[in-house]
């Protein structure tokens, strides 16, 4: 099968070359066995009940349209925004204080509301 040049010329040993072939025939196979199985997993979309062939939503009511929003100010600075920091400190103390995982102090801090500050 094989006639790779060993020491002196000779072939390459008989069962060497038999295994070499056994090796490509299992890859073979195994490589044949997975194309096979991907042809029949795409097919499933094609039965009945599989979800692939899910029914369209009625068409929306189209929505009005809304201006576009100004865009942030130059001189706006959003790194610093210290009442951005203290709100999300708020939630997520709310957060570990209710889920009870966390130990937090013993204050009676509620957050019952986030707005944006202008």
């Amino acid at each position: 099968m094989l006639m790779l040049a060993s020491q002196g010329g000779d072939a390459l040993n008989p069962t060497v070359s038999i295994m070499i072939a056994n090796s490509l025939m299992g890859i073979l196979i195994v490589f044949c066995v997975l194309i096979f199985i991907s042809f029949i997993i795409s097919l499933f979309k094609y039965l009945p009940g599989s979800g692939a062939a899910k029914p369209k939503p009625a068409p929306a009511a189209p929505k009005p349209a809304v201006a576009p929003k100004a865009p942030a100010k130059a001189s706006e600075n959003l790194v610093n925004d210290q009442e951005l920091v203290a709100v999300i400190t708020a939630a997520i103390y709310a957060y570990e204080s209710s889920v009870g995982g966390a130990s937090v102090s013993g204050d009676p801090l509620v957050v019952r509301s986030i707005r944006r500050a202008r």
